[in-house]
């Protein structure tokens, strides 16, 4: 529980990039989209909690009437391997022209790291209980946390005012210079910042954690 966990959704895999379906107009909250998912692939409110960004006809110059869209998805209908529905948190503004790209929430698949490619994923949060696989729970993505060490405790190995947090690629958490002044083993996706002074080159894992506000 001391490592970082990982959004365990692969893209494009687990989204979809896909033309949209039906006669959407402005003011609509639904749209339907050509997802190939299977039931079992996409049950009811795959997408909730999501994204969508719905992209504007390429051969024409933006303007009110075409434009790009980014949304919250509010639910989505059970996959038909053809096609479903999802729910926007706000209305369109002008009528879909191109393609759809859905994205599932970032917390709907929650994984250890190396689930699916070590280093290419997203860290998301911490847990603080022990969760058995389908289980649901919080994870902690803002504040003080504990993580684990890496080579050398953040701030000890000659680098005492190095502040910066990042993630390696098992989760736990080092400063660019804590690898003996190389951040070969560092993924640069930030976790935060030491919390403690390091004046004296003290060794401590203990980072602001700052994921989401």
């Amino acid at each position: 529980m001391s490592y970082a966990l990982v959004n365990g959704n692969i893209i494009p895999d687990d989204g979809a990039e896909v033309a949209f379906g039906g006669t959407p107009a402005i003011g609509d909250r639904t749209l339907i989209v050509a997802d190939a998912g299977s039931p079992a692939a996409r049950p009811v409110n795959y997408y909730q909690g999501g994204y969508a960004f719905i992209y504007r006809n390429p051969g024409i110059a933006q303007s009110a009437t075409n434009h790009d869209q980014f949304r919250r998805i509010v639910s989505s209908t059970v996959g038909t391997t053809a096609a479903l529905t999802i729910t926007l948190d706000y209305p369109l503004t002008c009528v879909p022209a191109a393609t759809v790209d859905l994205y599932p929430s970032q917390y709907s698949l929650i994984c250890q790291p190396g689930h699916s490619s070590a280093g290419e994923e997203s860290f998301v949060g911490f847990a603080h209980a022990w969760y058995a696989a389908s289980e649901y729970g919080w994870v902690q993505t803002w504040g003080p946390v504990n993580a684990h060490s890496v080579v050398k405790f953040c701030g000890e190995r000659g680098a005492p005012g190095d502040r910066e947090c990042y993630f390696t690629a098992n989760g736990g958490v080092a400063t660019p210079k804590s690898a003996s002044g190389s951040d070969a083993y560092v993924s640069f996706q930030r976790a935060g910042y030491l919390l403690p002074c390091t004046k004296s080159a003290y060794g401590s894992e203990f980072f602001m954690l700052q994921l989401a506000p």
